[in-house]
């Protein structure tokens, strides 16, 4: 990246994660017996967003990507369609990213189930909860299921999870809860299986990980804590036994679980009140994501958001506008167009941040840019 230099910047995350941990350096542990509150400031935070900027080498590559023709012959169509969508989603391209996934589901039929056409699938279910197309993405995952509900069973744990989420997207808690039980049907049955010793520390991570949203959504949120807590140690179980696995899923994967549960741990420590504890296991979490993927990254951006909120928790509503405005600044720096979900996502959160500093004037105006974006170019902000 342009006046990007990654081992300074793995120095810096190293520095603030040991300002979180009160000098421990154990970036992964969990709490400890007493807390250290964290520093009453982002400026370490800011420090390091700050140091990378957008990498217009890497855009340019993308871009290109984006708008590769396809081949003329049918043979690699697929590939190429779910790789172009992998680019333009990248770009937050996301309709035309959708189109390109669907296309090569369609292009992929007749060719294995299991290592090829649930592939595209699953990336477009992915980029279908993205834009918001719950219910799109609800009848794929369905079909999903009843291709896996004979074999590859293990497969379902992970559909479940996403059905459960997709309904809560959808505020539909008691149907949400329905897949949270078809999970814990599904772990006591998967003990009997010959597998169960390699797989358990991920299954158990996702029926955790449902646990955690449930009880959340719930308002159990003490419950809620221990059981994101719980799952995000069972990834870190499972990331040793990535090797082991017939079908091992990126590292980055579960990586990524673990950030967002530790996130998602400290934004229920806030809603009891903890909002100390909380901030420190958002901050160790958005540490995580620059450590791994950097300032301009979605991930990046989302635990920006649950950080801005915990601030505002806390009446440091500057701090939160600041960081919401980085928010922003990243979808911008990745070419996401201002009518992306994520952009416009973006928006609802900063108007939300103004009116908590009674600036009602400025709420005002990005409201109605929100509203433009939304009737002119039909995004559901959610």
């Amino acid at each position: 990246m342009n006046a990007w230099d990654h081992t300074a910047l793995a120095r810096a995350v190293a520095v603030a994660a040991m300002l979180v941990l009160g000098g421990s350096g154990r970036l992964a542990t969990a709490q400890t017996a007493a807390l250290v509150p964290p520093p009453r400031t982002i400026a370490d935070i800011t420090a390091i967003l700050d140091q990378e900027k957008p990498d217009a080498a890497k855009l340019a590559k993308l871009a290109a990507e984006a708008d590769a023709t396809p081949p003329k012959s049918a043979a690699g169509l697929a590939e190429f369609l779910y790789s172009r969508a992998q680019a333009r989603a990248a770009l937050g391209r996301t309709r035309e990213a959708t189109a390109d996934a669907e296309a090569a589901v369609g292009a992929s039929r007749g060719a294995d189930y299991v290592d090829e056409v649930s592939r595209y699938e699953n990336y477009l279910i992915r980029l279908l909860r993205v834009a918001g197309e719950h219910r799109r993405a609800i009848e794929l995952m369905n079909r999903q299921m009843r291709n896996f509900e004979n074999k590859n069973r293990g497969r379902l744990f992970n559909l479940n999870l996403m059905m459960m989420i997709s309904y809560l997207n959808l505020s539909d808690v008691p149907r949400a809860e329905s897949y949270l039980q078809r999970n814990r049907a599904l772990l006591a049955e998967s003990r009997k299986w010959q597998n169960f010793g390699v797989y358990a520390s991920n299954w158990n991570a996702q029926v955790e990980d449902g646990n955690g949203r449930i009880f959340e959504a719930h308002g159990r949120f003490a419950d809620a804590e221990k059981a994101y807590h719980r799952s995000a140690d069972l990834y870190r179980d499972a990331l040793t036994r990535v090797p082991q696995y017939q079908t091992p899923p990126p590292r980055g994967a579960l990586e990524n679980a673990i950030d967002w549960d530790t996130a998602f741990e400290g934004r229920v420590k806030a809603k009891q009140g903890r909002v100390a504890e909380g901030e420190v296991d958002v901050r160790r979490a958005l540490l995580g994501r620059l450590s791994l993927v950097g300032k301009y990254h979605p991930d990046t951006a989302g635990i920006l958001g649950i950080l801005a909120w915990v601030l505002g928790e806390q009446g440091r509503n500057v701090e939160a506008e600041q960081l919401v405005r980085t928010i922003i600044e990243i979808y911008r720096g990745m070419n996401f167009p201002d009518d992306s979900p994520p952009a416009v996502g973006a928006r609802v959160q900063l108007a939300t941040v103004l009116n908590a500093q009674r600036r009602f004037d400025d709420a005002a105006k990005v409201y109605q840019e929100v509203d433009r974006l939304v009737s002119e170019l039909g995004t559901v902000a959610t």
